[in-house]
């Protein structure tokens, strides 16, 4: 049997990261915030790791924290994308 390894995360998901007065200043920052997400079932428990997982890739990288939710998504989805995908 094969295992359901990722939820697909959407751009409304990536916002959900963002509050509307202030803008994340570090990865570390966009991570907790994904777990409260989790924490508060917000986010599926395969969403919240994949998202984890695109953030800490992007740390990784070097690339600066996006102050915008649509750049996030534009930058993490490539990630995603390369993570395997759910059995439908």
């Amino acid at each position: 049997m094969v295992e359901q390894t990722l939820a697909p995360i959407s751009r409304v998901d990536v916002e959900k990261l963002y509050s509307e007065n202030m803008a994340p200043e570090s990865w570390l920052e966009l991570e907790v915030r994904t777990v409260e997400l989790l924490e508060n079932g917000v986010l599926a428990e395969g969403q919240s790791r994949a998202l984890i997982y695109a953030l800490r890739s992007l740390a990784e990288r070097g690339e600066p924290v996006p102050q915008d939710p649509s750049e996030l998504y534009l930058q993490a989805r490539p990630v995603l994308e390369s993570l395997p995908q759910p059995i439908a």
